[in-house]
Order: structure tokens, then sequence, then C-alpha cells
């Protein structure tokens, strides 16, 4: 009888040391060229994103990926996603939590609108954008926290959420955080977290930056970054300017910080630019306009380098 106990209790033991399953790849759709998973097919309940997918890494999570699973109580995101694109976990009803990674830069529009059991949500210090209506009609969100510096805020992210939210931000960005989010239509009290904002990490990926010095011009990117900060000089050397096709094509770059001596952007740079592009900080600024430049134009990505630095003014004119 001792000998079955002993048995019995091992047994017990060895249960609690066996790791949980991930689920089979099989219910994640990825799209292994652009880092992007892009639907979930799986039972729900608490979901763990891989950080990896067929020997890739998972840096994008696409449009609806997880828009209106009902059956998902939980999402826990890798340290490798930087990227959020619209709807992503929109209309999920049984959501009440949602674990952000420290990499993550960019949350799109709509991401996770609508959820109603979701009561809390901390915002990681990286992230520098939050996209238009992220975290629209969240009833019962009751607690947001910010970690970091203060992002681009959406209109209307975070409106229609419960009217005894509090706003948890870095002592030293309260004024930013007050402003920004009342420009963004939210009437949440906003309280200091007791935490200063952890450091924010530029990305200036100077490798990939092609650069002539004798004209301070910015002639190619061959980098796959999700942020990108062009620096004020390189090497010395003010950058002035980005050339012709620069960006043109982009499947990855989402949010651009452009340097204060930039004074034009050439012809067709953004064009085919992928992901909405979001920049800041600049002043004076002369883009390069032809008619084939006109589809980045109305996919608002010129549009948005007039609008997103600080109101700046923008001449725009055909070459």
């Amino acid at each position: 009888m001792k000998k079955r106990l002993l048995i019995s209790i091992i047994f017990l033991i060895a249960m609690l040391y066996v790791p949980v399953m991930a689920e089979d790849e099989s219910v994640w759709i990825f799209d292994a060229e652009n880092y992007t998973l892009d639907d979930y097919t799986g039972a729900g309940g608490d979901v763990v994103v891989p950080d990896n997918i067929q020997g890739y890494p998972v840096q994008i999570i696409g449009t609806s990926a997880f828009a209106e699973a009902a059956d998902v109580t939980s999402l826990t995101f890798p340290e490798t996603v930087k990227m959020m694109e619209g709807s992503v976990g929109s209309w999920c009803d049984s959501l009440s939590d949602i674990s952000f990674p420290q990499s993550l830069l960019v949350i799109g529009d709509g991401c996770f609108s609508s959820e109603a059991k979701l009561e809390q949500v901390t915002i990681p210090s990286q992230v520098c954008y939050i996209g238009s209506n992220t975290f629209y009609f969240c009833s019962n969100l009751k607690s947001i926290t910010f970690e970091g510096k203060c992002p681009v805020i959406g209109q209307w992210a975070f409106t229609e959420i419960s009217p005894d939210a509090v706003i948890y931000v870095p002592d030293d960005q309260l004024e930013s955080y007050i402003s920004a989010l009342e420009n963004a239509g939210c009437t949440a009290s906003v309280q200091p977290s007791g935490q200063n904002a952890a450091a924010r990490e530029l990305v200036p990926d100077l490798e990939n930056l092609v650069f002539d010095a004798a004209s301070g011009t910015i002639t190619g990117y061959t980098g796959y970054s999700t942020r990108l900060d062009i620096p004020e000089t390189i090497n010395g050397v003010q950058v002035t300017a980005v050339g012709n096709q620069v960006f043109q094509g982009n499947r990855f770059l989402s949010y651009l910080t452009l340097p204060e001596g930039l004074i034009s952007i050439g012809n067709e740079a953004f064009m085919d630019v992928t992901r909405r592009l979001v920049t800041k900080r600049f002043a004076v600024l002369t883009v390069e306009r032809s008619w084939n430049c006109r589809k980045a134009w109305n996919q608002s990505v010129l549009k948005l380098l007039c609008m997103q630095a600080y109101r700046a003014p923008c001449i725009c004119r055909k070459a």
C-alpha cells in the first residue's frame, strides 16, 4: 500500500513538471516572406503566439489575425513582435488579458476595439504609435498603464472605455500624455504612475542607409526595420535630403523620424510603401512630386508627412 502511494505521489509530482505543449503550427497562417502572422485557426483559450514559425521570426501581427475569435481568453505575444496592423484582435468576446512584448513599436488602428471583458492593459516603453480607435468601446477597461515616453496617439484610441478608467503615465511625461490624450478625445483621468519613463531606443540603422555625403542625401535604404530614426548627421555630414525612390516598395517601415535639418524629399520616395507610415520631427519640407507619386499620396503616406510632424508646414510641388 505504501509503495502504491509513493508511486502515485511521484507520478503527480512528475505531471507538475510536464511542459505545456505549444499549439501545432497548423493553427497559424503565416507569411514567411514578410514575417507576418495573418490568421489563427486554433481552439482559443489562453493563446501564446510563438516567436518563430517555419523557422522564421514572427515580427508582424497581420490585419484581423485574431478578430472575432470568440473563444480566445488571453493573448500573449513574443518578444520578436514589432508591429501590429489594424483590427488585430477586435471583437473578441472572451478576451480578458493581453500581454504585449517589450519589443513592440506600433499598435495599429482599431487593434483591440470592442473587447467587453478587457479590464486592464499595459503599454510597453518602446511603443511609439497607437492608432485610432485602438481600444475604442472596451467598456470595462478600467486601468491603462504606459511605461515609456508619450507616443503618437490616434483619434478615439481610448474613448468609450469604463467611466471609472484611470490612465497611469510616467511622472516625467504627465503633461505630454494629458495633451496627447485630450487631443485624441480621451476623457479618462490621467495620473502619474510613480515611475519615470523607461528609455526608448532609437533605430538609426546606419549600416542599411545609403548616404551621399557630397549632397547630404539619403539615396537608398536596404533594411527591414519597423521603426527608423534618420540621424541629424552621418559621419559628421548633415542629412538634408531623402532622394528619389529611397523607400519605394518597403514592406516593413511604419514609423519614421526625420531630422530637423531635412529640407526635401525626392520623387516617389515613399511610393508603394506597404504599411501606414507615421513620421515625426522636421520643419519646412519640400516634397518633389510627380504623377507617379499620387499613389503614395492617396494612401496618406505623403499626407502624413505633412500632418504628423507637430503641424510643421509642408510645401508640395510637382517635379
